[in-house]
């Protein structure tokens, strides 16, 4: 070529590379140019023009004669190889891209561009550990991208990956215009369209096959619905300084179970091949209905108007209004303390011995709001003295202005209908107050601490002592019997012992403290057979007037036996074991109540109290003076009236928990009812020792005691003996040989109410078990004639007196049988046969039921010794 470089570039080089093995030399521009001054042909070859002739290349070229195929031989394939780069010379038409190239990130800066390759559909699946990328409001871009995708931040290109599905919700605060083709997921049960994928948001720490759902719940069965023990926490990007934001519930589903705090039904695995539940239940209906994470840790409700306050101080001398934490604001002129119970969360009360035990962060932030509550000044509407005072003494309004209110009594209601329900917002006032504090001192720890202690105090909520079961029936609590407590402070991190406000309470202006009886601890475990089986027997009453009244008859027994303070009506709620007694009380109602749905309080006669004192029925309209709501109306018996409304003030039981069907809660109940307090399968079970069908069923004994809790002041108690004594005769009686008790409690002032008779049932069968007597009518009427005695006891501080029965005129002892049976279904109710009287254990004794004489029990009466029923 005499020394004359062709200038080609590079990439017409690149093409003209691939010409067939036929050219001359095997390379087209390497062959012999023709024409225009070069060399001719040589044998076999022809001058052809150039086709991708350009300036600086040759015009013409030699080719093998007769060879036509432009630019490639028939069957010739380009190595994918030998393309450097993918620029190009004019007129290529073959595929843009080798079906294996990717297109590097770099060849797109933004999204500003329109691109056939690209769409606009989300389709990035986060990993278990992925956290959603933060919208932002202001730019219509992500900011952070996908780590799969590394093409940009705004869309995700056609063909796809198989494993790329779309996102599970879509990031909170997103302005208007999504992403075309962007569909909203939500929760999506079984029976809703077929083209609906379920959410893809995985919590870290769950077990590989959890299906969680972008709200934090597992998907319930259609007949148990089941929760994580713990929801997933949501970290978005900005959190507060705690990192955690809590995911808010979209409409229609229902509230998590906190705490669920409130602690959850039975911990069973998530089974993820269980079905989601039917389309009736209540989730949400509409699949694209938007899910938006809040950003708050206590989602506000759907009604509310305001922000409730935390006051960080008690309130001031004159002061006559505190918010506690109310859903609705109070009214503008309120001069009262609404009841609404420890807010915004349920969490579940705990039984004093559990909480202390397990929870220490809570009880210690209890312990310190107690302590506190009783220091504060007595004008105060919210110390330990005016909030206890409510009950009785010192007999004046709280936060009510009556008209012509009783003197001699306080608001409380024994022997009544609202028995049960007026002690629910009770015991919820003292319990906000006590959060309320504890809040106000969390507030007060710094460091490492701050943390941990302002979060147990929003969980304070007051324990109950369960007098009925086993471990913590027989005793009293051991916190209440030490005289001092170790508690953690705000400025130190170590623990100091100060008085211990759950032992006893100072009145202002008096020089004794609270007092209990010194035999409280050994009557209690002497007494706790026949109490357990008569809180079982709670479970088997059909209604809720007779309910109440049974238990309020245990509810007695152990005020009189506690002792002291306890015993004394108009001052017993300043011992503090009364909150945690009247707690139990209140979870046997809620028990009750749950597992006897449809079942309320029908009218009764009245009361007298401080507020309701003239003569009218009590029903569930009936005002629970002085409490109200928000909205300044009285609560009523209606407002408590089933199970499930303990969750909307703040807190559930181990036995009652949140997030049940009614028909779920009614069996899981009546399960643990029987597991607690029905009787073990023991010799009394068997047929021919007991005169009952085994193996479920036995005859069983019990006392009943009628008398009128009027006609002797104060407060008595009736001890039940089963032993070789001589008849009524006052001695000393064995504490070993105590079957049973029952108790009078009462105040000092007369109130002649409609409701002064009392009908107490007292079992015998746990005794006559212990001794080997039998069940069986023919062996347990003589043991009876020949061994049952009953002694009355005057109650007054910390000791007791008897008295003689035959000054006691209204008593009458009686004793009935009848056959029980416990089904082996535990999720059943255990049911009697109808009672039967037997006159001759206590025709000839003081006090006794005697032939002729009304029973107070339903059922024929039997006159004989060995009577066969």
């Amino acid at each position: 070529m005499g020394g004359f470089t062709i200038p080609l570039k590079l990439p017409a080089l690149c093409l003209l590379l691939a010409a067939s093995k036929n050219l001359v030399f095997g390379l087209a521009v390497s062959g012999p140019a023709c024409g225009y001054g070069y060399d001719h042909c040589p044998s076999g070859y022809e001058c052809v023009k150039n086709p991708t002739y350009s300036y600086g290349s040759a015009q013409y070229y030699c080719q093998t004669i007769g060879y036509t195929s432009t630019p490639y031989p028939p069957g010739y394939t380009t190595p994918t190889s030998s393309y450097d780069d993918y620029s190009q010379t004019t007129g290529y038409t073959s595929t843009p891209y080798p079906p294996s190239y990717t297109t590097p990130a770099s060849s797109y800066d933004d999204y500003s561009q329109t691109h056939s390759l690209y769409s606009s559909e989300p389709v990035y699946t986060p990993t278990p550990s992925y956290k959603p990328p933060v919208y932002s409001p202001s730019y219509n871009t992500y900011s952070s991208q996908p780590s799969k995708y590394e093409g940009g931040q705004s869309s995700y290109p056609s063909g796809r990956p198989s494993d790329y599905s779309t996102p599970s919700y879509y990031p909170s605060g997103s302005p208007s215009g999504y992403p075309s083709g962007y569909s909203t997921p939500s929760y999506q049960p079984s029976g809703y369209p077929s083209d609906y994928s379920t959410p893809s948001y995985y919590p870290s720490g769950y077990p590989s096959g959890y299906s969680a759902s972008s709200y934090g719940h597992a998907y319930p069965s259609p007949t148990t619905i089941v929760y994580p023990k713990d929801p997933p926490k949501y970290y978005p990007s900005g959190s507060s300084s705690n990192g955690i934001y809590s995911m808010p519930l979209p409409s229609g589903y229902p509230d998590y179970p906190t705490g669920c705090s409130c602690v959850c039904p039975p911990k069973d695995p998530y089974d993820p091949k269980k079905p989601y539940p039917n389309p009736e239940s209540k989730y949400p209906t509409d699949p694209k209905t938007p899910y938006t994470p809040g950003k708050s840790t206590d989602p506000p409700k759907t009604d509310s108007t305001f922000t409730p306050r935390n006051p960080t101080d008690p309130p001031k001398k004159n002061s006559t209004f505190t918010p506690g934490n109310p859903t609705d604001p109070p009214k503008k002129n309120s001069t009262f303390t609404p009841v609404t119970g420890a807010q915004p969360k349920c969490i579940e009360r705990r039984s004093i011995d559990v909480l202390q035990k397990d929870h220490q962060d809570i009880f210690n932030m209890l312990t310190l709001a107690l302590d506190n509550l009783q220091k504060r000044t007595e004008n105060n509407d919210l110390s330990y003295y005016q909030l206890s005072g409510i009950h009785g003494f010192p007999y004046v309004p709280w936060q009510y202005p009556h008209q012509n209110p009783d003197p001699q009594t306080g608001y409380c209601t024994h022997s009544s209908g609202i028995f049960t329900t007026w002690h629910r917002p009770y015991v919820l006032l003292l319990e906000q107050a006590l959060q309320e504090e504890a809040v106000a001192i969390a507030k007060q720890f710094t460091g490492n601490d701050a943390k941990k202690y302002q979060s147990a105090a929003e969980d304070v909520r007051i324990p109950y002592w369960d007098w009925a079961a086993d471990g913590t029936g027989s005793q009293l609590p051991p916190i209440v019997t030490q005289t001092s407590v170790s508690v953690v402070r705000p400025g130190s991190s170590n623990s100091v012992n100060i008085p211990n406000p759950w032992y006893n309470y100072r009145r202002p202006g008096e020089s004794t403290a609270t007092v209990r009886s010194t035999s409280a601890e050994s009557d209690l475990s002497l007494t706790f057979a026949p109490r357990k089986l008569s809180a079982n027997s709670l479970f088997g009453i059909s209604t809720y007037n007779e309910f109440s009244t049974a238990l309020e008859n245990i509810h007695n027994n152990i005020h009189v036996t506690v002792g002291g303070d306890m015993a004394r009506v108009d001052y017993s709620a300043f011992d503090p074991i009364f909150w945690l007694h009247h707690c139990n009380v209140d979870r046997l109602t809620a028990m009750y109540q749950a597992s006897h749905p449809g079942v309320y309080l029908t009218p009764k006669p009245r009361s007298p109290t401080f507020a309701l004192h003239l003569p009218g029925t009590d029903d569930l309209s009936t005002p629970l003076y002085p409490f109200r709501h928000p909205d300044s109306n009285e609560w009523t018996s209606d407002d408590v009236k089933t199970a499930d409304s303990i969750f909307k003030y703040g807190y559930s039981y181990p036995e009652v928990p949140q997030g049940l069907s009614e028909g779920q809660l009614k069996d899981f109940v009546t399960k643990k009812s029987n597991e607690l307090y029905g009787p073990k399968k023991d010799i009394s079970f068997e047929g021919d020792k007991s005169g009952a069908q085994a193996p479920t069923a036995r005859r069983e004994w019990t006392a009943n005691i009628v008398c009128d809790s009027e006609e002797i002041p104060g407060s008595q108690k009736i001890l039940l003996y089963l032993g070789n004594y001589k008849r009524n005769q006052t001695q000393n009686y064995r504490k070993d040989d105590l079957a049973g008790s029952a108790a009078v409690f009462s105040g000092q002032a007369p109130k002649n109410s409609p409701n002064r008779y009392l009908n107490i049932s007292v079992p015998l069968t746990p005794a006559l078990v212990d001794k080997n007597y039998g069940l069986r009518p023919q062996d347990v009427v003589p043991k009876l004639v020949d061994q049952l005695h009953w002694v009355v006891q005057q109650v007054g501080g910390e000791s007791s007196s008897n008295i003689s029965v035959s000054s006691f005129k209204s008593l009458k002892v009686s004793i009935s049988t009848n056959v029980a049976d416990y089904p082996k279904d535990e999720t059943k109710l255990p049911s009697k046969s109808g009672s039967e009287t037997y006159y001759a254990p206590t025709a000839d004794k003081v006090g006794g039921l005697k032939p002729g004489e009304q029973a107070p029990v339903k059922g024929p009466a039997i006159n004989g010794t060995v009577a066969r029923v």
